[in-house]
Formats: structure tokens, C-alpha cells, sequence
């Protein structure tokens, strides 16, 4: 999967979890870097709406530049200023998404898809352009939450 590839067809992942009701202090993805792209990721926290992300940023990580990401799969934190309460049983979005920087064709940053389609039942993953599209199975992600 592309978080960015350069192409205004797939800009955005998202991937979704269900909330044990802790407090979510960072998330983690395999990704790996391609290309000499300029600009950051985030990873935003947001909340469903009618089983897609609701484009409301309950939390934003910090940024990573593109520069510091690994050319070769491996797992990047991105934690969050602020841990954020999510509610025990609701649904929640890990949305990856650039920030400044040139699109450059060819340079970007892909997120591991999960090769077991059943990974993580109650999860889905979409990718933006336009609109969300699901996109397959899940991505290798992480949450990262205490009591």
C-alpha cells in the first residue's frame, strides 16, 4: 500500500481499530521509504463516521520527515504530543497522511500490508485520493496504549 506515491489517485491510509478504552500514546507501521520525496508524515487519530475516518483530527502525532524514513520495511513510531482517552468498544482511525513538501512522482512512503487477510478482523484499510477506497488487507500497525 502508498501512502504517497506522488499521484493525486492514493494520498492518504487509514487504518482502523476498536478501542479497548485506554489511553493511545503512539501508533507504529511498517513502512518503508521510496524515491527522494521532500515534506513529513503524521499519523492522525480519528473518529468513524459511517465506517470511514470522519476527517477530525482528535490527535496528531508528530511529524517525520521523509528523509529520516528507512528505504527498506521497518517499523516507524509516530507518537502523539498528547495521549487521547479513546472509548472502550468504538471504532478509530490511524489516518497516515503527508505534510509539505512537493508531490514528486515516484517518491513517497509505502505501508506493509498484513499477507494474512484475517489479521485483524474489526479492522479495515482505505486509502484517499478523492474519495476513501478500501484497499485489501490490513496494514502491519500498532497501538500503543496504557491504562
Amino acid at each position: 500500500y502508498g501512502c504517497f506515491y506522488g499521484q493525486p489517485s492514493r494520498l492518504d491510509l487509514a487504518q482502523s481499530f476498536v478501542s479497548d478504552g485506554r489511553w493511545v500514546s503512539r501508533a507504529s507501521f511498517t513502512v518503508y521509504r521510496t524515491g527522494v520525496g521532500a515534506g513529513s508524515y503524521v499519523v492522525d487519530i480519528q473518529g468513524d463516521s459511517g465506517g470511514l475516518p470522519s476527517g477530525v483530527a482528535l490527535a496528531t502525532s508528530s511529524s517525520i520527515p521523509t528523509t529520516s524514513l528507512s528505504p527498506t520495511a521497518a517499523w516507524q513510531d509516530f507518537v502523539f504530543a498528547s495521549p487521547i482517552r479513546c472509548t472502550t468498544g468504538a471504532t478509530y482511525w490511524l489516518v497516515l497522511r503527508k505534510v509539505g513538501g512537493a508531490n514528486v512522482v515516484g517518491a513517497g512512503l509505502i505501508a506493509k500490508a498484513n499477507t494474512n487477510p484475517e489479521s485483524y478482523p474489526p479492522g479495515r484499510i482505505v486509502s484517499k485520493g478523492e474519495v476513501w477506497q478500501e484497499i485489501g488487507n490490513d496494514a502491519l500497525f500498532r497501538v500503543y496504549s496504557r491504562l
